[in-house]
């Protein structure tokens, strides 16, 4: 694996960790730690060029594995045409290789392919994740104040109510 697909691939591992980490069922204050955390990292400019950095560069990866994965044959060279003297030339992933050769650059062509795009659509479902946890987080302290006020409320009206 070349060193460029070595990197995605550890992104998508950390990718996968980080996901994993924020669909746990974890502590009110250890997740609201780690969302807010996440949202400001996501909020940081600087972060934010990064990110849509990397995924420009994933983008035009997976589009360079996905032109080299599915060529574009000339009908001429399609089964059941009839032989003309005008035939193209052969496409630059068949020229002059073995049939096992084809087939390994294919098999890299669309692991790279499949690899770059599990990267992009991890990518934009932690963002989305991200952001839903956080309105979560939120409404999820509103609620627990609530239940502290009218926790208070109901400790407190029952004595005023008392007759002696």
């Amino acid at each position: 694996m070349s060193l460029q697909m070595m990197i995605v691939f550890g992104l998508l591992v950390t990718e996968m960790t980080l996901m994993t980490i924020l669909v746990m069922p974890l502590p009110h204050k250890v997740q609201d730690g780690f969302v807010n955390l996440a949202y400001k990292l996501l909020q940081n400019p600087n972060v934010k060029v990064g990110l849509v950095f990397g995924a420009s560069v994933l983008g035009m990866m997976f589009m360079d594995a996905l032109r080299t994965a599915v060529p574009k044959i000339p009908k001429e060279y399609h089964p059941g045409m009839p032989a003309s003297g005008n035939v193209p030339p052969v496409p630059t992933m068949m020229a002059g290789a073995t049939w096992s050769e084809v087939r390994v650059r294919k098999f890299y062509s669309q692991r790279n392919m499949y690899l770059t795009g599990g990267t992009l659509f991890l990518g934009i479902a932690i963002y989305f994740n991200i952001i839903l946890l956080k309105s979560m987080v939120k409404n999820k302290e509103k609620l627990i104040q609530a239940t502290v006020v009218s926790k208070e409320k109901k400790r407190v009206f029952p004595l005023w109510n008392t007759r002696n």
